[in-house]
């Protein structure tokens, strides 16, 4: 199980109703979103970490 929000696994103890916002589906790749009962991947997440890694790149 997989937060829909966070991405992070979830685990689950007890039997009974499952918590909202979760899916069985993994994330496959850590800048993915959950969007219309799929991840996705979020190009605005990848653009701003490729654009922290050559700025922290440039100023060392």
């Amino acid at each position: 199980m997989y937060d829909t929000q966070t991405s992070n696994p979830i685990y689950i103890s007890k039997p009974g109703p499952l918590p909202e916002n979760t899916t069985t589906q993994a994330p496959t790749s850590p800048i993915d979103k959950f969007e219309n009962g799929q991840w996705v991947a979020d190009l605005a997440t990848a653009l701003g970490q490729k654009y922290a890694e050559i700025n922290a790149w440039r100023n060392a």
